[in-house]
């Protein structure tokens, strides 16, 4: 959706990390995190009322468990439907991706890659890590694997040749680091 905004007002972004109650419990130890617990069926419904009635659309990083899971699909479906873009927010939601090899980190990437075009019928062109988690090694799988944004408030800023200040173009980033 394109809306056209007055000359005196600034360009927001807004993102949503859709991090599920499991992953909490899973960094924190916490038992029962296995039966990966879910608030999105309640969440999702919320979120999309009030983006809907402010007009909006947002980028959704998407945790490819969740997408996994057949009891989070309506919900997931739902933020496609409604127009939002989605991105990619790992599979397993580890904070500590940065640590993981290249190999691993391609595994975690494109297994969350297929499960949430699985869901949501939509190619992920974003990716945030979790907890803002990157390295070298993640910027090199990214760039790979054609991901357009990493850390990117909004991927269709890039599209519109505007990106924000907090978008790292996995391309140019990678070179930097090489």
């Amino acid at each position: 959706m394109v809306t056209k905004r007055p000359a005196n007002k600034p360009i927001a972004s807004l993102s949503l990390d859709l991090d599920n109650i499991w992953s909490y419990l899973k960094n924190q130890g916490a038992p029962g995190w296995e039966t990966f617990p879910s608030y999105l069926d309640i969440a999702v419904p919320r979120f999309l009322d009030i983006l809907q009635q402010w007009d909006l659309t947002i980028t959704v990083f998407i945790v490819g468990q969740d997408a996994a899971l057949e009891k989070n699909s309506k919900a997931l479906q739902a933020i496609a439907l409604a127009g939002h873009e989605i991105g990619n927010h790992s599979f397993y939601h580890d904070p500590w991706l940065h640590l993981y090899s290249e190999d691993e980190i391609e595994q975690e990437v494109a297994l969350a890659e297929k499960h949430i075009k699985r869901v949501t019928r939509q190619h992920p062109i974003g990716f945030r890590g979790p907890g803002y988690s990157f390295s070298p090694a993640v910027l090199k799988v990214l760039a790979r694997r054609s991901v357009q944004c990493f850390d990117c408030w909004t991927t269709r800023q890039i599209r519109s040749r505007r990106p924000s200040t907090a978008c790292i173009s996995t391309s140019k980033e990678v070179k930097k680091q090489s």
